[in-house]
């Protein structure tokens, strides 16, 4: 553990404190690596939050001596009650007029808050994001790099919707802080952030966005193919579903990318479904009826990958051969 930064120092006023909220729940294995890209920011006027969700293993204690060794650091030990709930405590004792999330077992750059504010505060912008670099095991992906660029809410959106050079997390970002108490995360969710994507967009003018990474986004081994399905995960359909209504109402234009993301939240979850013995069959009724009801849809849009386009047609033929399809792929994915 570091203990060279005791705190900002000499901060003028053209320095913001920014804040750092992070969510830790039994992540022992990763909470020092996340840390410590925190507070080795180039930038250091940071306001670190540590929301202790009851976690069961050492990660805890583990906040309590990072916080010990830098004046930076506040811990809140709080009862567990899921992702959103935690951020949702972090937000609140935020004292900083900017904010940013990392996850515990995900790590920043070096520069990454340096480079959000330095965005911020050159452009005029109202929310700052930079690129997300995937992490996994035996290989990391990151965006195309492109040119620092300025847009509006709605083509931010259209950006995230499809995945162009931006993600729909929540994390990578630098929001005011008034947003992030103006549109809370869901408690009791899962796919949280894509239930508040549009709300945050929606109440900004102009973003800027640098697609050269800045956080890397973990994901463990076990994550590469499919977890096992749970109820839980019809959570992503309700979130995209609500979002397409959105979009119907504020940016219209939008239209293409909000069905392509319904689409595709149906295939993730169907995808889950049927490697499951545990589903209940009129909810894969309803998965599987939505998307031969909009197999003409799926094939004009113009984001849906050709892959996809394909599963439907395996799927008309039959669960089975779309089984078959599902297998397939997560092999072959597996190997990469």
């Amino acid at each position: 553990m570091s203990e060279q930064n005791q705190g900002p120092k000499q901060r003028r006023a053209e320095d913001p404190l920014v804040a750092v909220v992070i969510p830790v729940y039994n992540v022992a294995a990763t909470l020092d690596r996340c840390l410590q890209s925190v507070v080795g920011q180039t930038y250091p006027h940071l306001e670190v939050i540590l929301v202790d969700d009851g976690a069961t293993d050492e990660s805890g204690g583990m906040c309590d001596d990072w916080a010990a060794h830098d004046g930076r650091l506040r811990v809140i030990h709080k009862p567990n009650g899921g992702l959103s709930d935690a951020r949702n405590a972090g937000i609140a004792q935020v004292t900083a007029p900017y904010t940013t999330f990392v996850d515990s077992d995900d790590y920043l750059e070096p520069d990454a808050i340096e480079r959000l504010l330095r965005n911020l505060q050159e452009t005029g912008a109202d929310l700052s994001v930079v690129g997300v670099r995937d992490c996994f095991p035996n290989r990391s992906e990151a965006p195309d790099p492109r040119p620092r660029r300025t847009m509006s809410a709605e083509q931010a959106l259209g950006d995230i919707f499809i995945n162009e050079t931006m993600m729909v997390g929540a994390y990578a970002r630098l929001y005011p802080t008034w947003l992030t108490r103006e549109v809370p995360f869901p408690k009791g969710r899962i796919h949280e952030d894509a239930f508040v994507v549009v709300d945050l967009f929606s109440r900004v003018g102009t973003v800027v966005a640098d697609t050269a990474p800045g956080y890397n986004y973990w994901h463990n081994a076990g994550t590469i193919t499919s977890a096992a399905y749970t109820p839980k995960d019809l959570d992503l359909i309700e979130a995209w579903d609500a979002n397409q209504a959105k979009v119907a109402r504020l940016y219209p234009a939008l239209a293409p990318n909000a069905e392509y993301r319904c689409l595709r939240a149906r295939f993730e979850v169907l995808d889950k479904m049927v490697l499951s013995r545990d589903v209940d069959p009129a909810a894969k009724r309803a998965v599987i009826g939505y998307l031969k009801a909009h197999r003409k849809a799926a094939d004009a849009n113009p984001y849906l990958q050709r892959a996809r386009k394909f599963s439907i047609a395996a799927l008309c033929v039959g669960e089975g051969c779309y089984r078959s399809l599902v297998k397939f792929n997560n092999r072959r994915r597996s190997v990469y």
